[in-house]
């Protein structure tokens, strides 16, 4: 079972876990794991979810853990309550859940969890929104956009974030609709460099950038309001630069 993928690996031993972990590490994939325990309902309850998860990401290793069983990792990852859903990334953990959030688990993975081949291939893709999870993936679209002189709208959010849910569809249309101006989806706790270098304070907010300056800011997700400002600087932006490529 630990050599399939689109499964949900369970580690019944420290040296099982450890292999896993170092493997994940090794091959530059994302770790999932679920602190779980037999007694505890939230947990069957999430557990299928878990389980399509993996089905429908096999690239992504999914990990579960008894902390009865296992409380050597469970110490290790500092675990309180269950279910809990720890996310980690060449070996740094990068973001948790505590319990069965069907939604904000959904959510969380599919927005920092696409394969680095992935990644690069939404990247070179317009009308897309683009998540940046690394200061460097950042940094490399918004100077790609200032030379070639696009509009960049960023949309600073939160996984645990009910509104940043709400608006998420909106952003994602009007990414698809102005396909040559750059839309990049930024996760405050996981860039929190960023996130203070632009002083966001409330999430979400949507910052526009043009030439590598900020033009206007439009904070909570207000509809109308991001509407109406993503069409009011589109039609700003010079021809040459929604022409390129």
């Amino acid at each position: 079972m630990a050599a399939e993928e689109g499964t949900v690996i369970a580690c019944h031993t420290k040296e099982e876990f450890d292999t896993q972990m170092n493997k994940a590490k090794e091959a530059g994939k994302l770790v999932v794991i679920d602190f779980t325990a037999s007694w505890c309902p939230p947990c069957r309850f999430i557990a299928p979810v878990f389980v399509e998860l993996a089905k429908a990401h096999p690239h992504i290793i999914f990990l579960k853990v008894d902390v009865d069983e296992l409380k050597e990792v469970s110490e290790q990852y500092e675990i309180t309550a269950m279910p809990t859903f720890a996310f980690v990334k060449d070996g740094e953990k990068v973001h948790t859940i505590v319990g069965a959030d069907k939604e904000n688990l959904i959510n969380t993975k599919l927005s920092i969890s696409p394969r680095k081949e992935e990644r690069t291939t939404m990247a070179a893709e317009e009308g897309v929104v683009i998540a940046c999870h690394t200061k460097e993936e950042f940094d490399t679209q918004m100077n790609k956009a200032k030379e070639a002189g696009k509009l960049v709208i960023i949309d600073f959010t939160a996984s645990w974030c009910g509104p940043c849910r709400v608006i998420a569809p909106v952003f994602v249309e009007y990414a698809k609709k102005y396909p040559h101006t750059v839309f990049l989806k930024v996760d405050v706790d996981e860039l929190k460099e960023v996130a203070a270098e632009y002083k966001i304070e409330a999430m979400p907010t949507f910052h526009f950038i043009r030439n590598g300056e900020k033009i206007q800011t439009v904070v909570g997700a207000r509809k109308e309001e991001l509407v109406a400002t993503i069409e009011k600087h589109v039609a700003a932006t010079p021809a040459t630069a929604t022409a390129s490529a």
